[in-house]
């Protein structure tokens, strides 16, 4: 004798109500037949609403797992990156055939650029403050060389004692030798390392609620 397929039908001596039959005996699982989908009538199974209640959660838990899994994979891979990112926008290389050779700030030229102020000594919109370029000192060969920087910075970071490299044709070390471009540290070396914290934080959160939404 072949058997029904699996579904909800009308319950045996319960009238109003629809009964899970799971394809070789009935089931405990009874509702109403009233609230039971169209498809019903045709013998096709249907969910529960306690059951498809108590699915719907845990749907958000996986699809909330697999988001924080992805942005803490997204946050190691870019930490594991930063040096190669922060040698990129802080490290200048010399040009082909010029050495590189250590100095330090030894003091600090201003510059008042294009600043124009307003009556009451305030800076006027549009134009720029003070600007500052770095004297830096460096020795090569035995022999102690000063050179200023040909950018000036606005605002400056620039601070006496900070390191900087120079770079120098071995030929005419006096002549050639030019300050390389200063490190970004300020905003790039803050966005940088963020830009992967933040990943490990928001898949940490999620990690966090998705562990109290299954309790």
């Amino acid at each position: 004798m072949t058997m029904p397929p699996a579904g909800w039908y009308p319950s045996p001596g319960e009238p109003g109500l629809l009964r899970w039959w799971d394809g070789a005996s009935w089931a405990e699982h009874r509702q109403n037949a009233t609230v039971a989908p169209a498809n019903v009538a045709e013998g096709e199974p249907a969910v529960p609403a306690e059951r498809a209640a108590k699915s719907q959660p845990r749907k958000r838990s996986r699809r909330r797992l697999i988001v924080a899994i992805a942005a803490l994979a997204v946050g190691v891979a870019w930490l594991v990156a930063l040096p190669i990112l922060l040698g990129t926008f802080s490290s200048p290389q010399p040009a082909a055939g010029e050495r590189a050779a250590a100095g330090t700030v030894v003091s600090v030229t201003w510059s008042e650029g294009t600043a124009t102020y307003n009556s009451d000594g305030t800076l006027r919109k549009g134009s720029s403050g003070p600007a500052c370029a770095a004297v830096v000192e460096a020795k090569v060969a035995g022999q102690k060389y000063q050179k200023q920087e040909t950018a000036f910075q606005s605002p400056c970071a620039v601070k006496v004692g900070d390191s900087r490299a120079v770079f120098y044709d071995p030929e005419n070390a006096a002549a050639s030798m030019h300050v390389a471009p200063g490190h970004p540290r300020g905003l790039m070396q803050t966005v940088v390392p963020a830009a992967g914290v933040l990943p490990l934080i928001a898949g940490g959160i999620l990690l966090v609620r998705g562990r109290k939404a299954t309790r």
